[in-house]
């Protein structure tokens, strides 16, 4: 628990006359929370009480007997609702009149162009007020609020989109019963029916059994609802009903909810009805769900194979609490090699998910040894090296087990691309404890190695909580052999198998499945069979020749905005005088899209905006009931972002984009910034109250992590990394560190990332990358720098003089050409003068293939300044490639070797016409087989010994596994050679060729006075990549000075030259559809 608290009593007492007397009471106590243990920033409440005796005496005034005194209980009880226990609370039409007053705040803010980077305006918590203040509405007062928003202007539109928003996340028993009351009468759309009822359970602050009963005519919504609305209402209550019996129902009530499900599902005829009721059982999750699943998945259900594997599926998140049931069950399933790939995956992932014991893995590994199925054996093997390197706490004590068996599996063939797995990539910091978790299930055909099957789930954690559970489950068969009937065999082989008389295979109907779950809830779930898809198909195939022409006339509007609170953790403790002390983390998001598109003679204006303001905060405050302020610490994070797009696009005679650059200075960009305060707030708070409170107190207050800079300034300051022009596209690119304290360094940020980054990705190397961005993002979210900074990346405006930026695509002959020009819009007084060119780049391409094997390129870039007050930059580029081609499928010789030779030239001319002059680069690169290569293929080795006994005798090359990898080997080419040579070259850049040299020297141990070529302005580097198994390091030359060094084997083999068909069905889908 991060709050502790204490409370001390210090007693002063005088005995007289044998009666002991308090003369003085010293009472203090402290509430102290701190969300990363000792990492972050502590914040406390401390409060201090001295009541001193000043005289005793009688009075008869007051009786004891009086009336006017009320009896009290001593215990403290907790605030319901309303934490001002009815002090601080404003009147109706006060709450009413704040409402609206923040609704127009938060559309005004979407008014307003431009990145807005002040820091107060960063810290923008208008959506946490909005909610406290819904929370005071009762049912009919959130209709009127509603009705009073029910406009058709642009502004109304925006305010009641947000209004709509904010509904299911206000988490009170009346917004709810006001959702219900707004979808059984139908007066919103069925897509934000849809999304109220999607985030409804989620936010359900107090959920009880009479809010439960309320709610339950989601299960008959009318049948006027579109079916998309009502299946989502029937997901809806199944989640109600695990949030509300989580904490408390009748057993009863419980087991008369599942059965209803269950009975629903039963009496339903239609596949979609089927899966939807068998979702919502799942969404339930307690009593006897898993019973109820079990006999719907067993091998001797009769359901289809698809709502058998949903169930098991939908078994998952409650394997843990019923071993005893999922064993009996899925056993016989993954034993029986009749089962379909998907029911005995489902099954075996059950197995290991429901008792993560040594026995019950060593039963399986001793089963799936013998296994034949190498989609099984890999998903197994997959599961178990995954798991072994993993970071995630769910999957510690599994992973353990797995480390003990991954050393004597059965590595898989490399060489059969199996595409079914089960792949964790994960990271923690082991220094703070968070982390993030992605899993990808791919199960495929095991007839033609293609996906039909992938589930993947995305987990964070932190502070001992998984949040951000997110899933996406899609399934898709009978695609590919609908398309192979679609397209129809080649006809002498369909009458070669027509006359053999085989019985033809029966194609397996087209189904296709979408399902969606947060916090292991399904919140979407879709089906499509061949009668929808072909619907669909024939729509599209009905609509008019024109309908390109009916697209580019089309006009229309965009204004969406999405509200969301991913996040709320709150506490309410009492102090040590009796007042509220409220302790909470939350997260806030808005999105907003906004724009219009219309047409015009030659094309489309397309002008919409994208923002969207994030503010995550950590805070703790107390109410003060005498003067009916709230004193607060607060640790906050904001991120905001505003991205417009006003281009014009041609779509007729030529293709161009163009826009105006902005009259004013405008940023484009985001930026985020971290700080703590300390605030004074009331609705009746002024300036005098405070000083009365505190004499050197201000409302808000900025707290340094450095003492020092408290009181100054002098300190904080701003870091420019990046303040770049970009004349042509007529801005300036900054990157810049603001409201920063000096010992906030980047390095020592990215040092303390790397130094406490643990992760897993041994299933795929390239994951590595990706893994370390996202443990940036996460550290820069849970644990910002303490004290106050932020960093901003924006596009400003560079001239408020108003141009036109236009990018143009042309082909003219057999040259294309792409021009990008920056020009001054002519004036309205003078409309037919020519436009003033400002920047210009002009690049013409052209392209010859002489032959199969050789082809040229040739590039022209100009770039023009101010009409000709400058001279002209021209760089031309020339290639020649040279690259062999065998049509052969496979053969035992090796390539032979492919060369592309570059010229650049680059200078200033007075003219664009003519050649490039000044400075010259030619590079000639050569790859070809190594020696090694040739030297292996000769030796009595796999797989070349076995290829040549396979091929004996015959006119082709056979297609083996054997003879596969040696043709692939022979025709990937792994040395390489780049001859570089330069004359005339800037001095910059011959500084930094100076020192590169220099470098290579140092790093070099075997450099030699006679490794150079004869002149200093060549280089000869040459490079060997052993194969992807071996053990070998890359051999790397510079003008015959060599050097080991190591490259990730997984990238090399991906940018390795490779000739004959290897090249284009070396990838695994390819290759399945060969």
């Amino acid at each position: 628990n991060p709050i502790m608290k204490s409370s001390e009593r210090l007693y002063e007492v005088e005995m007289r006359n044998n009666t002991a007397q308090i003369q003085l009471v010293n009472a203090t106590g402290e509430i102290y929370i701190q969300p990363f243990r000792s990492l972050g920033e502590g914040q406390f409440f401390f409060t201090k009480q001295t009541i001193k005796l000043i005289e005793v005496r009688n009075s008869d005034e007051l009786s004891s007997t009086s009336n006017e005194f009320n009896g009290v209980s001593m215990e403290y009880k907790l605030p319901d609702g309303d934490l001002t226990q009815g002090r601080g609370v404003p009147s109706k039409e006060k709450i009413l009149k704040y409402i609206s007053s923040l609704l127009d705040r938060l559309s005004q803010r979407l008014e307003n162009p431009g990145l807005d980077i002040h820091i107060d305006n960063l810290h923008n918590r208008t959506i946490s007020i909005l909610l406290h203040y819904l929370g005071y509405l009762n049912r009919s007062d959130l209709e009127g609020a509603y009705k009073n928003i029910s406009g058709t202007s642009y502004k109304e539109e925006t305010v009641r989109n947000m209004f709509l928003e904010t509904l299911p996340q206000i988490g009170t028993k009346e917004s709810a019963l006001f959702i219900l009351d707004l979808i059984q009468q139908q007066k919103v759309s069925g897509i934000t029916a849809m999304q109220l009822l999607t985030q409804l359970p989620f936010h359900i602050r107090k959920p009880d059994v009479q809010l439960l009963v309320s709610l339950q005519p989601l299960l008959t919504l009318p049948e006027a609802s579109p079916p998309e609305v009502r299946n989502t209402g029937i997901l809806t209550f199944g989640t109600l009903i695990y949030r509300t019996c989580l904490i408390f129902c009748p057993y009863e009530m419980l087991d008369d909810y599942v059965r209803l499900y269950l009975d629903k599902f039963t009496e339903s005829n239609v596949y979609d009805k089927k899966m939807i009721w068998l979702e919502g059982l799942s969404n339930i999750q307690l009593g006897r769900v898993v019973e109820f699943l079990e006999p719907i998945a067993s091998g001797n259900s009769v359901e289809s194979r698809h709502l058998r594997a949903l169930a098991a599926w939908a078994s998952l998140p409650t394997a843990t609490l019923r071993p005893d049931v999922i064993y009996p069950v899925y056993w016989p399933i993954l034993v029986n090699r009749s089962e379909h790939l998907e029911m005995r995956i489902a099954a075996l992932t059950l197995l290991i998910v429901s008792n993560p014991t040594a026995n019950r893995v060593i039963s399986l590994y001793w089963y799936i040894q013998g296994e034949s199925n190498s989609h099984l054996y890999n998903y197994f093997y997959t599961t178990l090296k995954s798991m072994e390197s993993s970071t995630f706490p769910c999957y510690k004590q599994v992973g353990l087990i797995a480390g003990k068996f991954a050393r004597i599996l059965r590595k898989p063939n490399a060489y059969d691309s199996v595409v079914t797995g089960n792949y964790i990539f994960d990271y923690q910091d082991i220094k703070r404890n968070f982390g993030t978790m992605i899993q990808k299930i791919t199960i495929a055909s095991p007839s033609s190695n293609m996906p039909e099957v992938i589930y993947m789930t995305l987990k964070s954690h932190a502070s001992g909580m998984a949040f951000n559970d997110f899933s996406l489950y899609i399934k898709a068969t009978g695609l590919m052999k609908s398309l192979s009937e679609f397209l129809q065999s080649p006809t002498r082989v369909k009458d070669i198998l027509n006359k053999f008389k085989l019985e033809r295979r029966p194609i397996e109907p087209i189904h296709f499945e979408l399902i969606m779950r947060v916090q292991q809830k399904a919140v979407l779930c879709m089906h499509f069979n061949e009668t929808n898809i072909f619907e669909a198909l024939n729509y599209l195939s009905a609509l008019p020749a024109n309908a390109y022409h009916i697209y580019k006339n089309m006009e229309f509007h965009v204004n969406q905005q999405r509200i969301n609170v991913p996040l709320t953790m709150e506490s309410i403790e009492p102090s040590d005088v009796g007042t509220t002390v409220r302790i909470a983390a939350t997260a806030t998001s808005l999105f907003s899209m906004r724009g219009n598109f219309t047409h015009f003679s030659d094309g489309r204006n397309n002008h919409v905006i994208l923002r969207t303001a994030i503010h995550g905060s950590q805070i703790i405050e107390n109410y003060n009931p005498i003067g009916d302020i709230w004193h607060a610490a607060e640790r906050a994070l904001s991120i905001n972002g505003y991205f417009p797009a006003n281009i014009t696009l041609g779509l007729n005679e030529k293709l161009f984009i163009s826009y105006n650059t902005p009259s004013e200075y405008l940023r484009t960009g985001f930026a985020t910034h971290s700080r703590t305060t300390t605030t004074i707030r009331g609705t009746q708070l002024t300036d005098e109250n405070i000083k009365k409170l505190c004499a050197n107190c201000s409302r808000q207050y900025t707290v340094r992590a450095d003492p020092q800079n408290n009181h100054n300034n002098e300190n904080i300051h701003s870091q420019v990394f990046v303040d770049w022009t970009l004349a042509e596209l007529g801005g300036k690119l900054h990157i810049k560190m603001f409201d920063c304290e000096p010992q906030i360094k980047p390095m020592d940020l990215l040092n303390d990332i790397w130094n406490h980054h643990r992760s897993n990705y041994d299933t795929w190397s390239l994951a590595k990358y990706p893994l370390m961005a996202m443990h940036l993002l996460d550290y820069l979210t849970y644990v910002p720098p303490s004290g106050s900074c932020g960093i901003s990346f924006y596009i400003e405006t560079a001239n408020i003089q108003p141009s036109q930026v236009k990018f143009e695509v042309l082909k003219i002959a057999d040259r294309y050409m792409l021009s990008l020009t920056r020009t001054q819009p002519t004036s309205q007084q003078q409309p037919q003068q020519q436009q003033k060119i400002l920047q210009q780049w002009t690049i013409a391409i052209l392209y010859e293939s002489t032959s199969w094997q050789t082809d040229n390129i040739k590039v022209k870039a100009t770039k023009t300044i101010a009409d000709g007050e400058e001279k002209v930059l021209k760089i031309c580029l020339e290639m020649d490639r040279t690259m062999p081609w065998n049509w052969h499928f496979l053969t035992t010789k090796h390539s032979d070797p492919a060369t592309i030779r570059f010229n650049l030239a680059w200078g200033y001319s007075d003219t664009a016409r003519g050649k490039c002059t000044g400075s010259n680069v030619i590079m000639n690169l050569a790859a070809q087989v190594s020696e090694e290569q040739i030297t292996q293929s000769r030796q009595d080795k796999w797989p070349y010994k076995q290829c040549r006994q396979q091929s004996y005798g015959k006119t082709l090359v056979p297609y083996t596994t054997a003879c596969y990898q040696a043709s692939r080997e022979l025709s990937t080419m792994r040395k390489y050679q780049i001859f570089i040579s330069f004359d005339n070259l800037p001095e910059n850049m011959n500084t930094f060729i100076r020192r590169i040299r220099a470098l290579y020297e140092i790093i070099s141990d075997n450099l030699t006075a006679t490794g150079y070529t004869k002149h200093d302005n060549q280089f000869i580097i040459t490079a060997t990549f052993p194969p992807k198994d071996s053990t070998d390091s890359t051999l790397v030359s510079l003008n015959k000075n060599q050097l080991s060094m190591n490259f990730n084997p997984d990238i090399i083999d991906v940018l390795l030259t490779r000739t004959r068909l290897h090249r284009f069905i070396d990838n695994s889908i390819l290759r399945a559809l060969f």
